[in-house]
């Protein structure tokens, strides 16, 4: 049987390599006719593309026959896009013009991975997220990612949604917007309902798995997440979406744009609107946005300044539903339950999650030639909120207010009497509020130098947290000597994060490329103050981290590609970490994660 089928397959081996062809060219400056390495070149449509040399030379193999739109794209360059008919090998000398702006990716290039970069990424597109974008929060627009799986409170998919990459929640995955952290400096969390409808105001996002490339903020163990906001519309534009879903839900966007005036302004911006009753009992929503920016441009600059906001008001559901109740009611929400004074059940109705976010972001990026860029950026973020909570039969010496004696019996179910004269009352029916006063702030810098066969980037970051958090009982039952919105435990708890890194990306051949990535990050936290349960929390912990990253990247050819890395990265505990810790034993103590991993790539038409 070997002996027929080896022979059969050698002589349909010159019919398959005749239908398969290759696309050779070089990429050079149309000016100075200097040739362009790391030149990004793409075919539309297909998950094929090559990355320019040294000498600016590429090659794309084994396509099929056909019809194609190569897209040839480099930092600072005008994007080149032509047809071409494939049914021979075929040879293209591509001349790119240098662009009369600067490019809107200037901003995010020092924290995202590059093609020939060894670590496990993938882009999603402005058209793909449009696609998808519908009555649904960001996590669920991207979860058809490899290794991403999404999770809703409400249980659909709008309000407290959540995501996990590799297994791992939000709490280790680091995000950033244009380059600047998104993560929660204390919960290390991201909280996805502080911005809704974020994904109408998104240009692309590129997702690391594993720990990847080194960026601002927040450790990476299982993935890092890039978010870019929306880049300058040369045209004038006002787009007016609207949809409707189950369980009356409601999303309403209207993004607008100047187009560029006067060569080299633009504005653009975003109101939003959306609203739900949820799948889950008592799970309503109720979310606002905007997003608006305003951009200066020529040739070597760019400045930007952006503000982005988020209200959301949702009611909890957060408990999850118990598993003696999951078979006979899957849309159970427990939260808000109380009796009232007949013992009838009832359901609080304000049991909600209130909270606004507003981001403004200042951008630089100087261009002091076609090899060197230079980016830096100021932000602030300030957060302001509660949840409020009904509380049945607490005890209120938790809230700091002391019991209360009765003058007169007192009945409460009936003719019930549940005290006599000059007993004391220690529990009552309340309604508390958590609040959370938070500040964020800090510089983030990048610096791109490419020559080459050497790419290089030197960024960091400084960043300072300010958060407080207190708690208040807004009504009691029983209020004794209490005072309106009586509060009854107060802390705060201030970081300092500071980050510098530098990567090196070498061609060392036509087709192998090593890279080095170093990273050195010191955090200093500190918590002051009495907690909900009353206990004194105060703490100092500094932390010094070295995050070092290195592989290979070796392209056999347009289809097929490998890499290899190690890589440490380092995490402080969270606030909760230090906050529900037993004093009497040694602080918690960092983690660390050795990343070692290997990839393959396939790109076929």
């Amino acid at each position: 049987m070997k002996q027929f089928i080896l022979p059969l397959l050698l002589a349909f081996l010159p019919l398959a390599a005749a239908s398969q062809y290759s696309i050779t060219g070089k990429v050079v400056d149309l000016t100075k006719n200097d040739p362009l390495p790391g030149a990004h070149i793409t075919i539309s449509g297909f998950y094929i593309s090559a990355v320019t040399g040294s000498e600016g030379d590429f090659a794309i193999r084994n396509l099929k026959k056909g019809e194609y739109t190569i897209i040839v794209s480099y930092l600072g360059y005008t994007t080149y896009e032509q047809k071409i008919i494939v049914d021979k090998p075929l040879h293209l000398d591509v001349k790119l013009e240098p662009s009369a702006i600067v490019e809107d990716e200037v901003i995010i290039v020092g924290t995202r991975a590059a093609i020939k970069d060894p670590v496990t990424s993938q882009v999603i597109t402005r058209s793909e997220l449009v696609k998808n974008n519908l009555n649904r929060d960001l996590p669920f627009l991207i979860e058809n990612s490899t290794s991403v799986v999404a999770s809703s409170d409400a249980g659909n998919g709008m309000g407290y949604s959540a995501l996990r990459i590799r297994g791992t929640d939000m709490s280790r995955i680091n995000v950033t917007v244009n380059g600047i952290p998104l993560n929660d400096p204390e919960s290390h969390a991201v909280y996805w309902v502080d911005l809704p409808d974020i994904a109408s105001s998104t240009n692309s996002i590129q997702i690391q798995r594993g720990v990847g490339t080194s960026t601002n903020g927040a450790a990476s163990f299982g993935a890092s997440i890039n978010l870019q906001t929306e880049s300058s519309n040369p045209d004038p534009y006002a787009i007016f979406n609207t949809s409707y879903g189950s369980f009356n839900t409601f999303k309403n966007t209207l993004n607008f744009g100047t187009g560029l005036l006067k060569k080299h302004w633009n504005l653009e911006g975003r109101l939003s609107k959306l609203s739900s009753d949820g799948f889950i009992d008592r799970a309503s929503v109720d979310l606002q946005s905007y997003y608006i920016s305003g951009t200066y441009t020529d040739q070597n600059n760019l400045v930007r300044i952006t503000a982005f906001s988020g209200n959301e008001r949702t009611y909890q559901a957060w408990d999850g539903i118990p598993s003696s109740v999951l078979d006979t009611n899957r849309r159970y929400n427990g939260m808000g339950l109380y009796y009232d004074n007949e013992g009838n059940q009832r359901f609080y109705e304000n049991e909600t999650d209130n909270y606004l976010q507003t981001h403004y972001q200042a951008h630089l990026a100087h261009k002091f030639s076609n090899k060197l860029y230079v980016s830096g950026a100021l932000h602030y973020t300030s957060g302001y909120g509660y949840y409020e909570q009904y509380r049945d039969n607490d005890r209120l010496s938790r809230y700091l207010i002391d019991p209360i004696r009765l003058t007169s019996p007192f009945y409460l179910i009936g003719n019930d009497t549940i005290s006599e004269p000059d007993s004391l009352i220690s529990r009552s029916d309340l309604i508390r509020r958590k609040y959370l006063d938070n500040d964020f702030y800090g510089i983030t810098f990048a610096m791109n130098y490419q020559r080459k066969r050497l790419h290089t980037v030197v960024g960091g970051s400084m960043n300072t947290y300010n958060g407080n958090h207190f708690g208040t009982v807004i009504w009691t039952q029983f209020a004794g000597n209490s005072e309106k919105d009586h509060e009854w435990y107060r802390n705060s708890g201030k970081k300092s994060d500071r980050t510098i890194y530098g990567k090196i990306n070498f061609e060392a051949s036509n087709r192998t490329n090593l890279y080095l990535d170093l990273q050195f990050r010191h955090i200093y936290y500190t918590i002051k103050g009495i907690d909900d349960d009353l206990r004194e929390i105060s703490q100092r912990h500094p932390f010094n981290f070295f995050n070092p990253k290195a592989g290979i990247y070796y392209q056999a050819n347009s289809s097929n590609s490998f890499y290899a890395s190690v890589a440490v990265a380092h995490r402080e505990p969270n606030r909760d970490n230090f906050v529900d810790a037993d004093p009497l034993k040694p602080a918690p103590k960092h983690e660390t994660l050795y990343d070692v991993e290997t990839g393959y790539s396939l790109k076929t038409t």
